[in-house]
């Protein structure tokens, strides 16, 4: 079975590398999908949850934090809703968590008058390439507007995740897979209509040797292709 599926392997694999149109689009579809799958993530954003808390002690709110939270609340976007939806949270641990969870996209923690560098520590969601850069730039503005000259710490919880790395991994495993399906099935449907699946079979060759040797010429083929641009991403 195996030599039969080799067999059928190389000779289809050779048809593929014969066919310079076939070998040139193979090596551009992983660069168009990119293209186009990222330029479908474009848009205006709205209505990001982002959660606010104060630092404690001591337990009443501060100038800056009541401050904040108004003008956090109210950025305007012209023609659009506004950008964020902020949840004033009283414990800082409960934020964190629902930040976790998915439940917001950035916890903005305020210092307490008895802080001792008096910095805005922001905990952004960094699996979204995005939306922290949009929410720390929202609050260097609303810092700047109050005239609060506190340090900004941006801490991102899944550190720092590459747009290529983020986005690349799936768009090459997804052209590996169709690719795999329409060059090695399609390729069997047309041996069929060619008629020569009707030559495989009058061979000793099994019927799962001819199917396994063009689905694997497929897979080897478009993965040869596919390689170098998921090593690239590393």
């Amino acid at each position: 079975m195996i030599r039969g599926a080799v067999a059928i392997f190389k000779r289809d694999f050779k048809k593929f590398l014969s066919n310079p149109f076939v070998v040139i689009m193979t090596l551009m579809m992983p660069i168009m999908y990119l293209v186009i799958f990222g330029n479908a993530f474009g848009g205006t954003i709205s209505h990001v949850p982002v959660g606010i808390v104060q630092e404690v002690p001591p337990y009443n709110n501060t100038p800056l934090f009541t401050g904040a939270a108004a003008a956090l609340n109210h950025i305007p976007q012209k023609d659009y809703p506004k950008l964020l939806d902020v949840t004033v949270y009283t414990d800082e641990k409960k934020a964190k968590q629902d930040l976790a969870r998915g439940l917001i996209s950035a916890v903005i923690v305020f210092p307490s008058e008895i802080s001792n560098d008096h910095a805005v520590r922001l905990y952004v969601d960094s699996s979204n390439s995005i939306i922290p850069a949009l929410v720390e730039s929202a609050v260097r503005g609303v810092l700047a507007s109050l005239g609060a000259h506190n340090p900004l710490a941006v801490n991102k919880i899944y550190g720092d995740i590459k747009y290529i790395q983020f986005f690349g991994v799936g768009v090459i495993m997804m052209a590996i897979f169709t690719s795999t399906m329409f060059g090695g099935g399609i390729a069997l449907i047309r041996d069929r209509e060619a008629g020569i699946h009707e030559g495989y079979l009058v061979t000793p060759v099994k019927r799962t040797s001819i199917i396994a040797g063009i689905i694997s010429s497929g897979t080897v083929g478009h993965l040869s292709r596919d390689l170098p641009s998921f090593l690239s991403i590393f």
